[in-house]
């Protein structure tokens, strides 16, 4: 039987360390300032640009009016304003969520974690251990937006075959980080096959916040989840790595 979770398999995680995959480096490759795009030189940490606004129009719906804010320490899963269902078992509560964009870089990732203190922990260079943890990869794929901050919009999943939309997202997987920092989901299982995310609000400085609503499909059994966020700006030092760590 061939072993679907094969290290050398860059777009699987399986039970490899998180640490060591290929989906490990692309979630902290905004150290080198692209996601599988080379090297970008970086600015100062918290150097991108503020970029706020209404959406485009998208097709998940909002969340009510008066409905709970998220942030950093909250637990988001109430209602419409939370992140619902479950992948091969596995929910996510959301404790604290993040999103890294470095200036004039290409790629932004989004994190949503049941983890708190993510960004200090990631800045330190470590992996947050006996974790739940969304990876969102967004991509801008044009010349005409390539240096560009990310903004409102909606971004829809890259699939197989498909030309290139704008702006899109090019990968989202979630992992179940043990105690060593090994993920327990199998990629099959894992790994976005559908969806989309619509970004409402975004402004990449310190203090800043990215605000949206997504609906993502995983996996052959076609397990959704969706929901609403909102995430910090998380400023990386110029000198950042890719984390060593697990704590």
């Amino acid at each position: 039987m061939t072993n679907s979770n094969n290290p050398s398999d860059v777009n699987g995680i399986g039970k490899e360390s998180a640490m060591r995959t290929g989906m490990n480096h692309r979630m902290m490759s905004w150290v080198v300032g692209g996601l599988l795009a080379g090297s970008v030189a970086m600015g100062g940490a918290g150097c991108g640009r503020e970029k706020s606004g209404a959406s485009e129009p998208g097709t998940l719906p909002r969340p009510p009016e008066g409905g709970d804010a998220m942030g950093p320490g909250a637990d988001v899963v109430r209602g419409a304003s939370g992140i619902r269902g479950t992948v091969a078992g596995t929910g996510l509560v959301v404790k604290d969520a993040v999103f890294v964009w470095m200036d004039k870089a290409d790629d932004m990732t989004l994190i949503l974690s049941d983890r708190p203190g993510l960004c200090p922990l990631l800045v330190s260079g470590a992996m947050p251990k006996d974790s739940t943890v969304l990876m969102i990869k967004f991509k801008h794929n044009t010349p005409e937006n390539r240096d560009a901050p990310f903004a409102p919009g909606t971004y829809p999943l890259r699939m197989p075959g498909q030309d290139k939309a704008a702006q899109d997202l090019k990968r989202v997987q979630l992992l179940k980080l043990d105690g060593t920092c090994e993920s327990t989901l199998a990629r099959e299982e894992s790994r976005a096959v559908a969806g989309e995310v619509v970004l409402d609000s975004i402004s990449a400085q310190k203090d800043g916040t990215a605000a949206g609503r997504l609906k993502l499909t995983f996996g052959e059994k076609q397990e959704t989840l969706e929901g609403a966020f909102s995430a910090v700006f998380c400023a990386m030092p110029e000198d950042a790595t890719e984390p060593r760590d697990c704590r």
